[in-house]
């Protein structure tokens, strides 16, 4: 048996794709991502997004930029996502923030498999 599928039938099958998961899964994310973040000021639960591209679903966050500072926004969910240690002005101060595994724990609840 070979299936062969002509390319509009695999643009319908894509827009399908791009659809569900901007429609179903992202906002199921998106809510499981804000209701696991920790909450300090409430602005990293704030930025909470997401895109598709390339058929694929990208949830982001990037927090507070007064917090975060300039290009350190881009690295601050997965410093709260896996711990990190803490730096105040610029000095080591040798104590660590514990993962919180806020973002993976969205992703394990509805794909426990992975």
């Amino acid at each position: 048996m070979d299936i062969t599928f002509n390319d509009d039938a695999m643009a319908k099958l894509h827009a399908l794709v791009d659809r569900a998961l901007d429609t179903k899964l992202a906002p199921m994310m998106e809510a499981e991502c804000v209701r696991n973040c920790p909450k300090d000021t409430g602005a990293l639960a704030s930025t909470v997004s997401h895109e598709i591209e390339n058929h694929g679903l990208h949830i982001t966050a990037t927090g507070d930029p007064a917090r975060t500072g300039g290009d350190n926004r881009k690295w601050y969910a997965t410093w709260v996502d896996l711990g990190h240690e803490i730096v105040a002005w610029g000095h080591h101060t040798g104590k660590i923030q514990p993962p919180t595994a806020w973002m993976r724990r969205a992703l394990y609840r509805h794909y426990p498999g992975f």
